[in-house]
């Protein structure tokens, strides 16, 4: 064929020498195109063989083959022999031939007994690194009938054997802000050359041999994972990046519901905190501390049997050696409570008034949570209804007031022009959603005519004063004599 392209070549016109070199360079590379085409290749499936892994050994035989066989130089030792006949690839290692088997051998038939591409598969060993291979066509349709391909060497990989790092320390302690330096890895022995990935905390990927953080912030806290890897294997090692930086708060709630609780039941509160090393957390409330939790991230507290003056304000208060002071965050705590006598003030059940005075004033001291509603009622004596009193009526007036921080209730109730019908038993009432409580005070008159000492009432806690033993007990006698109602005293619930 290249005889016949140089005669075409002859009959270009030799007037013009641009045309012959043309034509000279066309002809050598169709020439190449022709032979490249017509020999017999060998190549792997890929660059190295894996230990361990089948390897692929393919002969292209553009030219078609009936037989191709395979050998190991420099011996010429066949180690594979395949044929194509109906159409079927054989293995001709074994008497008699069977059908290839998918993991030793197969082909790619171009017509019934012919075929293109042959392929055999080896199992690499160590010592087969840099050993050569070729494959050697047969083919009595053709001149040469037998053609052997180039030489191919086989590489054999080998995964990294030892992998160091530069710096060598394994655990760096930074304030935040401060540097990190860059951290190299170097792995030995890879065949081929080991590519590297760092792995950062998040499972964040770094394409790279250097790790490289520069000035260090919180969120690159962690462990870091230099991983050196080729196709046969990998090798890693770690590392920790200690960033210190102080303490924060990053949530304060409830375990469970809002800020209200009902009286007798529980609340927790859960405070989570962002800082390392780890902090100390208290609670506190009203700057008493109640808890302390050393070298954690968060903490719980818990209220058990709350009570209506648990009601408040609690604190969570976080800190570690790296803070320059504690943080703090407060969460509110609301106990639901029915109105019942203040404990934290006295008060006196037992008014007296004299004839010259005429104005009186009965206060009526609650807890409650939430702020109670009020009802006024007058009772003579025992043996008379109670008269509902309105504000603004007979001379009476009723004030409320109600202190949300200290869940304070008071209803003041005055009259003015104060006579003698207006001597007897003042009764409050107070009610919310949880309950209700009464309280009952008694006017006495002095200078006046009539005594109303005979009203019989409950009082609070305390034994009524006695301005005159022995009247007073007369007076009780009867009381319990006539109407069998004893004087009772209400304790606190």
């Amino acid at each position: 064929m290249v005889k016949d392209r140089s005669e075409l070549g002859s009959k270009v016109s030799k007037h013009s020498t641009v045309h012959n070199e043309v034509r000279f360079y066309m002809s050598v590379v169709i020439w190449l195109l022709i032979s490249h085409t017509d020999a017999v290749s060998i190549r792997g499936i890929s660059p190295y063989t894996i230990l361990g892994t089948p390897f692929a050994l393919i002969c292209d035989v553009p030219e078609e083959a009936d037989v191709v066989r395979f050998y190991r130089s420099p011996n010429d030792i066949k180690v594979g022999e395949v044929r194509v006949s109906i159409s079927i690839c054989y293995n001709m290692l074994v008497q008699p031939p069977i059908s290839c088997p998918t993991s030793l051998c197969t082909c790619v038939p171009s017509d019934v007994n012919r075929g293109t591409r042959f392929v055999w598969y080896i199992q690499p060993q160590p010592e087969d690194h840099g050993s050569q291979w070729f494959c050697r066509r047969s083919n009595p349709d053709i001149s040469p009938k037998l053609l052997d391909s180039d030489i191919y060497t086989i590489m054999v990989a080998d995964p990294p054997s030892f992998l160091s790092l530069s710096p060598m320390e394994t655990t760096y302690t930074k304030e935040e802000g401060e540097f990190l330096p860059d951290i190299v890895g170097t792995a030995a022995n890879c065949r081929p050359d080991c590519d590297f990935v760092w792995t950062g905390p998040d499972n964040t990927n770094f394409l790279s041999s250097v790790l490289s953080l520069g000035q260090l912030d919180r969120s690159e806290h962690g462990t870091y994972t230099c991983t050196a890897f080729n196709e046969a294997g990998e090798l890693s090692m770690a590392i920790s990046v200690n960033v210190r930086y102080p303490s924060q708060i990053i949530s304060l709630d409830y375990v469970v519901g809002g800020s209200d609780v009902p009286e007798n039941e529980t609340k927790t509160l859960v405070c989570s905190v962002e800082s390392f090393p780890p902090s100390i957390i208290q609670w506190l409330y009203n700057e008493t501390v109640l808890q302390v939790t050393i070298d954690v991230l968060e903490s719980t507290y818990t209220l058990t049997n709350v009570s209506c003056l648990d009601t408040g304000v609690y604190t969570c208060s976080v800190q570690n050696d790296v803070s320059t002071q504690a943080v703090t965050m407060d969460i509110p705590i609301n106990v639901l409570c029915k109105p019942r006598p203040d404990p934290r003030v006295e008060t006196d059940y037992e008014l007296e008034i004299s004839s010259n005075e005429t104005v009186l004033v009965v206060r009526a001291m609650f807890l409650s949570n939430p702020e109670p509603t009020y009802t006024w009622g007058f009772q003579v004596s025992p043996d008379t209804g109670v008269t509902l009193l309105i504000d603004g009526q007979d001379n009476f007036a009723i004030n409320t007031s109600y202190t949300t921080n200290n869940l304070s209730a008071m209803s003041t109730g005055t009259r003015t022009d104060f006579g003698e019908q207006w001597l007897g038993v003042y009764i409050v009432t107070a009610e919310n959603s949880q309950g209700s409580e009464t309280l009952y005070f008694r006017t006495t008159g002095k200078d006046f005519e009539r005594v109303s000492d005979e009203v019989a009432f409950p009082v609070l806690e305390t034994v009524l004063p006695v301005t005159g033993a022995v009247i007073l007990l007369i007076i009780i006698g009867i009381v319990m004599f006539v109407y069998h109602k004893p004087v009772r005293v209400v304790t606190n619930p």
